[in-house]
């Protein structure tokens, strides 16, 4: 069943008509990061999710992606302060279930990278039960660096804890194969689980 979002805790995007837009749902293979967005945005409301993107790739995006009524969110429906909201705003691909983030895409090429680990490490310290899933998403051939990267990040911020434990590897192969499965549906979203790898 699909999951639906309260209404009195979400505001949404009403977009323009979806038959004006290319709609289909198709595993791209290009490594444009606007392209994977997209595609993160379709399996992400095709398991049932709310999407949020940050304000400035909208437009962009949804040239692409045809998102219906309630499916792409003109607020978040989270109660932060001010700092660590306009953190959150700032990660790629949120999906959003109710009230809550249930997964978090960080694009190793955007600027977000570093806001949105360091914004998320804040969130699971102060809300150890939310159980947010954070990933890293790149091309396959960066891995080893960015895995690198996050691990000296890690020892840099996070206080000790290991960098699995906050984040995963997500390639934008991996997105694609998802994207292509047409069992995906009956899967939820624990699918992602078995195409991420350890940072």
């Amino acid at each position: 069943m699909k999951k639906t979002a309260k209404k009195d805790c979400v505001k949404f995007l009403d977009t323009e008509n979806p038959e004006e837009i290319n709609p289909t749902m198709t595993a791209d293979t290009t490594t444009d990061p606007i392209h994977i967005q997209v595609i993160l945005c379709r399996i992400g409301t095709s398991l049932g999710f709310n999407i949020w993107l940050p304000v400035s790739a909208r437009s962009h995006i949804v040239e692409i992606w045809a998102p219906r009524r309630g499916e792409l969110l003109d607020e978040l429906p989270l109660e932060f302060e001010s700092s660590m909201m306009k953190g959150i705003e700032k990660i790629d691909v949120l999906w959003i279930s109710r009230c809550s983030i249930v997964r978090a895409f960080v694009f190793e090429s955007t600027s977000s990278k570093c806001t949105g680990l360091l914004t998320l490490v804040d969130l699971s310290t102060r809300k150890p039960k939310s159980n947010i899933k954070l990933h890293l998403v790149a091309e396959s051939e960066n891995y080893s660096r960015v895995a690198q990267d996050i691990r000296n990040y890690a020892i840099a911020v996070l206080e000790g804890r290991n960098a699995s434990e906050i984040c995963t590897f997500l390639s934008y192969e991996s997105i694609q194969e998802i994207a292509g499965l047409k069992f995906y549906l009956h899967l939820a979203d624990r699918v992602i689980s078995d195409f991420e790898n350890a940072i």
